[in-house]
Formats: structure tokens, C-alpha cells, sequence
């Protein structure tokens, strides 16, 4: 049978005009508020206490072995990484002997035609240096000739 809230109040105030407030109010403290019906027992409570145990620890052997696979999974994962990032290490050593041969082939160019422009420039400073005297013999000469024909003019002059 389920007490109703107005029946459980009406109990109460009969308790209390018979008994007192004070053991009215013991008497309700005791009763639980929905019913017999609804109140666990030790033993309902030992039997949820097996169950739960049972369920946490089927719960912890999936978990264990849910998490086993994952790190499984990880390690396939890092090992197929790792495997990827020796193919890509290896293709940068590659690229990089390539770029240091190429490097290495432009400095020579570079040398060689350092040393084409070294050499005709010394064959640009010779021939100026040639052509210079040249230049300088030839004013002379002009110079001689023109005092000697100045010399001759004067003497034939006087």
C-alpha cells in the first residue's frame, strides 16, 4: 500500500494530538517518505555493491584491453612515420649533394672566369702601358721637330 502525502500528514497530526509534537515528529522521522516498497535493504545494497564491482571491473578489462590496441595502433602509427621521415631525410641528403655539387661546379666557374677577366685586364694594363710610350715617344719627336724648325727659322731669320 502507498502512503499518500495527505495521509502521512493526517497520521502525523492524530500522533500529535495523541502523543505530543515531539513524538509526532520521532515517529515521522522514522517512516520513509514514499513507502516500505521503496526503501533499499542491506541486502539489495550488498547486491548492487556485487554488480557495480562487476561492472567496473568487466569495464576495466575492456578499457585495458581497448587501450592495448590503441597503443598498438601508435606504435604501427610511429613506426610507419618513422619510416617516412628516413625516406624524406634521405631524399634532403640527396637534394643536398646535388645543390653542394652544383655549388661546388659554380665556384669553379667562377674561378675560371676570375681568372680570364685577372688575365685581360693585365693584357688591358700592358697594352696601355704600351701605347702610353708610344703616345709619349711621338710627342717628343713633334717636340723636337717643332724646336728644331723653330731653331731653323730663327737662324735663317738673322
Amino acid at each position: 500500500m502507498t502512503i499518500s502525502e495527505a495521509l502521512r500528514h493526517q497520521m502525523y497530526e492524530r500522533f500529535v494530538a495523541a502523543f505530543g509534537t515531539e513524538v509526532g515528529d520521532a515517529l515521522m522521522e522514522h517512516l520513509p517518505p514514499t513507502g516500505w516498497a521503496d526503501v533499499a535493504t542491506r541486502a539489495d545494497v550488498d547486491a548492487l555493491r556485487v554488480a557495480t564491482k562487476q561492472d567496473i571491473h568487466v569495464l576495466g578489462t575492456e578499457l585495458r584491453g581497448e587501450m592495448a590496441e590503441l597503443r598498438a595502433e601508435v606504435r604501427t602509427g610511429m613506426g610507419e612515420l618513422s619510416g617516412r621521415l628516413d625516406k624524406v631525410e634521405g631524399r634532403f641528403e640527396k637534394l643536398e649533394g646535388q645543390i653542394g655539387g652544383r655549388f661546388e661546379k659554380l665556384e669553379g666557374n667562377f674561378d675560371r672566369l676570375e681568372g680570364s677577366l685577372d688575365k685581360r685586364i693585365g693584357e688591358m694594363h700592358r697594352s696601355m702601358a704600351n701605347q702610353t710610350r708610344a703616345v709619349i715617344v711621338a710627342t717628343f719627336g713633334m717636340m723636337a721637330t717643332s724646336i728644331g724648325g723653330v731653331i731653323s727659322v730663327a737662324a735663317l731669320a738673322h
